[in-house]
């Protein structure tokens, strides 16, 4: 449960959080700044610049092996729901190399996909995969070197400066608009709530990206915030012990330690959370954090502190609206997997029958036949066989649905939050370290600042029947 009451200050992401980004214009960005860093820099073939890279491969929670090439989506469980090698689907017989052992999430093996920034190099990836089979294979150095080589080109992208010149001279192009989000903000701090912003981002692009969101004078950023941290370094915000910087709006560098107080209005850079906490007073048991990253927002902060947390989950509309335009066809896969469930019971039935049937035979009164045992036999193996094929049918038939339904969500991944009828990896970690999650900050404007959100009961399976 979380009681908004009983939150005294409320924090704040600013990339994909407060500010909301066209993941369209954005992918495509980043992909034109990384495939020539790609052919200079890393030696590619001047050929990937003239390649397609599909728009809709990619969703959070994807996860890259770089040993083999392959992308999986896996469940909650671990177990492969979907898996391509470059656009090729992979086979069972491929996937029966990842049986043989555990995923494991934390191993250098894997690169785990789990946000907005990552889905241009995922589908970079992919394309150049696909691309180096087509011409004799991978690359010198294996698929390792190619997915380092991307990893480290998309990261220079962003850090050279290019990729924020080019949305802050064409900002109306890369965020969407937020008419909504200052009186959603304003409502908290009119109802006693302190607000911050901890961002990643340099001061003069937060600060541009602040004032694009609140152009009005009368609803400035610096009148809603009662610190903006800039260029924190999160996650290593939480743990480190970087200072803190005043920062001079005219240069936008900074120019002074601060260690005693931060002035509303006015931007900070770096700092920790340890200092963070001791300058501001905040109570971390009556704080709120907002973000989008499921690690350097979401988990690090629950870690580091006992902040409350809520995720921004952009994905989450779009599916909703997709759910609800697929109700009907939805609740019949419902149905379908009750009655293989029903199968399945049957068939245990069946075999746990014909285990237990000479010891059965004995209790019945005499006289009966020499070959009862026989007889019962032959008809509970014709019942299991009818049982067995119909138990192989309903599977096919819920697999080509699932397969259909899920080509309304994402053509090539399907759902995010789901792998078929269980959690996504992505679904269990929202699930799990979030207190709550939502699409954008705005949707707490149809709440009261005080609103208690009461978490829904959990029961256990055996609670369901």
């Amino acid at each position: 449960d979380m009681d908004l009451g009983e939150v005294d200050a409320i924090g704040f992401d600013m990339d994909y959080t407060l500010a909301v980004y066209k993941q369209e214009a954005m992918n495509q960005l980043t992909i034109e700044l990384t495939l020539p860093k790609l052919v200079d820099f890393c030696g590619h073939p001047r050929r990937i610049l003239e390649l397609e890279y599909p728009e809709q491969f990619a969703i959070r929670g994807l996860l890259l092996d770089m040993d083999t090439g392959n992308i999986l989506k896996i469940d909650n469980h671990r177990r492969i729901h979907k898996a391509y090698h470059g656009f090729v689907p992979l086979s069972h017989a491929d996937l029966e190399q990842y049986r043989r052992a555990p995923i494991r999430l934390n191993h250098d093996r894997f690169a785990l996909l789990d946000t907005l920034y990552g889905l241009p190099e995922a589908t970079i990836f992919a394309t150049l995969v696909d691309d180096y089979e087509r011409h004799g294979g991978a690359p010198d150095g294996g698929w390792r070197r190619l997915y380092k080589d991307v990893r480290h080109c998309v990261d220079l992208a962003h850090s050279d400066g290019r990729l924020e010149a080019a949305i802050l001279s064409r900002l109306d192009e890369f965020v969407l608009p937020a008419p909504d989000l200052f009186d959603t903000l304003s409502a908290f701090h009119a109802a006693g709530k302190k607000l911050f912003v901890i961002t990643n981002s340099y001061p003069k692009y937060t600060w541009h990206i602040l004032n694009h969101l609140f152009p009005e004078p009368d609803q400035s950023w610096h009148k809603l915030f009662d610190v903006v941290i800039t260029a924190s370094k999160k996650p290593a915000f939480f743990d480190g012990d970087a200072p803190f910087y005043e920062v001079d709006e005219r240069t936008f560098s900074p120019h002074r330690i601060t260690r005693e107080q931060f002035l509303p209005g006015k931007l900070y850079q770096g700092g920790n959370l340890a200092d963070f906490l001791r300058i501001t007073q905040f109570p971390v048991e009556r704080t709120l954090y907002i973000g989008d990253h499921i690690y350097g927002d979401i988990l690090r902060s629950r870690k580091a502190s006992t902040w409350r947390v809520a995720m921004i989950v952009r994905e989450l509309e779009e599916e909703m609206q997709q759910w609800e335009l697929l109700r009907y066809e939805l609740s019949e896969l419902d149905t379908l997997e009750g009655e293989i469930e029903r199968i399945t019971q049957n068939l245990t039935f069946e075999r746990w029958l014909e285990r237990r049937l000479p010891a059965l035979i004995e209790t019945l009164p005499p006289p009966h036949p020499d070959n009862l045992h026989e007889q019962l036999t032959l008809e509970l193996e014709r019942a299991r066989e009818q049982l067995a094929q119909r138990h192989a049918l309903m599977l096919e038939t819920v697999m080509q649905e699932q397969q259909r339904l899920e080509q309304h969500f994402n053509p090539f991944w399907g759902l995010i939050f789901k792998a078929g009828n269980k959690n996504s990896i992505f679904g269990e970690q929202v699930e799990d370290y979030a207190c709550l999650y939502t699409s954008k900050v705005e949707n707490f404007a149809h709440y009261s600042p005080q609103h208690y959100f009461r978490a829904p009961q959990q029961p256990m399976p055996h609670e369901m029947y």
